[in-house]
């Protein structure tokens, strides 16, 4: 066998392969120079050929020549096919070119029909790629806010990453709970805050004007003397409302005075009770709330009213438990078990650690002493003599007291609160000498016969209001701090 051999479609390479013509390994061998016979023997092959052609053309059948022209090409491949190709034959030695291996890429195969060709599919080219790794995302900033939570994020009791709502549950689990909370002692505001709100720290701003200040997440406006809040802004914790003027907002006791009452602060000296009042250094403890939001929420346990957000329900909890926890007060079955629902609330990304971290502020016990019957009225020599004997904002109830020897009907009198929003006329009311009558406002107002219902409807239920009466002359005999 020749080194190098070709047929129509493959050709064999000097390393015993064979190879597709159309795609070759190596450059084909170089033409072999041609002796002077092998030229004769072609040129007396064309000769012949011609002298075939011209006689068949002068005969005129075209068959004929077809045939011969065949015929004669079949003898010229057959001379060719003689043709030496060896190297030794040469009349000039060629030596071919090293063969350089290389990959083929897989071989397309020739198709079955000639009518009909299907290409395949030519594989991928194996070079690869470098893989592309995204960058990471960079984390926000301490400063970008993270945006609020349309609905809460629900996780098992005792989930959280600080574990403040397993210290809330915790405290809860060794606290004294009780079937119901009942005060033995009646509940009296002037114990915890007598004549409103204190000023603790003595600098003319008292602790609602200290918790706005505090709170606003804009600097204040102040009235001239500095004394007092005019504007800010707030957000009401317990339904997200935004607030601009201190007059719009009041300051919600977390636990309402009149709740800690219930849950054992009735047992509490005078000293203990102002204490718990005026608690702003602990911040669980007192919020900047709206109007409505305070009066629906009044002195009510979580058991019986919610923040209207719920979202703010872990906080809310949170507080509460750290308010009651800090100062020893007891728990109902039924707030405890809406506690815990409300604490499955808390997402523990987001939960504040500083409101569950208390420190007890050991409320001291006072002797207990139980009032017989409600004092009567103390009797003046002379004419009527109509005072306001209190105001509770919390329970909604203003005592009216005739401490004069004769009686008397309320005629063209009046009752108001702070700013006049609302009046009620006393008309209706007399009083005998020594006589008091209770006014009711609120949702629950019920008549009796010591007890007139004014309106089913919140008056007094905001920090800061006072009670204004007025006499038919339309001057003002008296007034009380709610």
């Amino acid at each position: 066998m020749s080194e190098w051999q070709e047929t129509p479609t493959h050709w064999l390479a000097s390393d015993g392969k064979w190879y597709p013509s159309q795609q070759p390994v190596s450059p084909a061998p170089p033409a072999p120079k041609r002796s002077w016979w092998s030229t004769k023997r072609r040129l007396i092959a064309g000769g012949v050929v011609a002298i075939v052609v011209i006689w068949g053309a002068a005969a005129g059948g075209t068959d004929e020549l077809f045939e011969v022209e065949t015929s004669a090409r079949t003898e010229i491949a057959a001379e060719l096919t003689a043709v030496p190709t060896r190297a030794s034959e040469l009349a000039v030695d060629v030596e071919p070119e090293p063969m350089v291996e290389t990959a083929l890429p897989a071989q397309t195969p020739l198709p079955s029909s000639p009518t009909t060709v299907v290409p395949l599919a030519t594989p991928a080219p194996t070079t690869m790629r470098p893989t592309v790794v995204p960058a990471p995302t960079p984390s926000p900033s301490a400063s970008v806010a993270a945006p609020l939570v349309s609905s809460p994020t629900v996780s098992p009791v005792g989930g959280g990453s600080s574990g403040v709502v397993a210290a809330a549950l915790g405290f809860l689990a060794v606290a004294d709970v009780r079937a119901e909370l009942v005060a033995e002692v009646a509940y009296n505001r002037d114990s915890y805050a007598p004549g409103g709100w204190a000023d603790s720290d003595g600098d003319c701003q008292s602790d609602r004007h200290e918790v706005l200040i505090d709170e606003s997440l804009i600097p204040v406006t102040l009235t001239a003397d500095g004394c007092k809040v005019v504007s800010g802004r707030w957000i009401d914790r317990l339904d997200g409302t935004s607030y601009g003027l201190a007059s719009e907002v009041s300051i919600d006791h977390h636990v309402a005075l009149s709740a800690a009452h219930r849950a054992g602060a009735w047992a509490w000296d005078d000293s203990s009770k102002q204490r718990f009042s005026s608690d702003i250094g602990f911040p669980a403890a007192h919020g900047v709330t709206g109007l409505s939001t305070n009066q629906a929420k009044a002195d009510r346990e979580p058991d019986s009213w919610k923040p209207p957000l719920q979202t703010a329900w872990c906080r809310y909890a949170l507080d509460w438990v750290g308010v009651k926890t800090r100062w020893e007060l007891a728990y109902s079955v039924a707030e405890v078990d809406a506690l815990k629902d409300m604490l499955r609330t808390c997402d523990p990304g987001a939960v504040v650690g500083d409101r569950i971290n208390v420190e007890s502020a050991n409320p001291v016990i006072a002797p207990i002493v139980k009032p017989t019957a409600v004092p009567d009225v103390v009797v003046n020599a002379g004419p009527a003599d109509v005072v306001l004997g209190s105001c509770d904002a919390r329970a909604e109830i203003v005592v009216l007291e005739n401490r004069g020897s004769e009686p008397i009907r309320l005629s063209g009198w009046v009752l108001h609160d702070e700013g006049r929003k609302h009046e009620y006329d006393l008309s209706v009311i007399s009083l005998l000498s020594g006589q008091r009558v209770s006014i009711l406002t609120g949702p629950d107002a019920t008549p009796t016969t010591e007890t007139v219902v004014w309106k089913q409807q919140n008056v007094w239920n905001n920090d800061g209001d006072t009670a204004h009466l007025i006499n038919s002359n339309q001057t003002l005999v008296d007034q009380a701090n709610c």
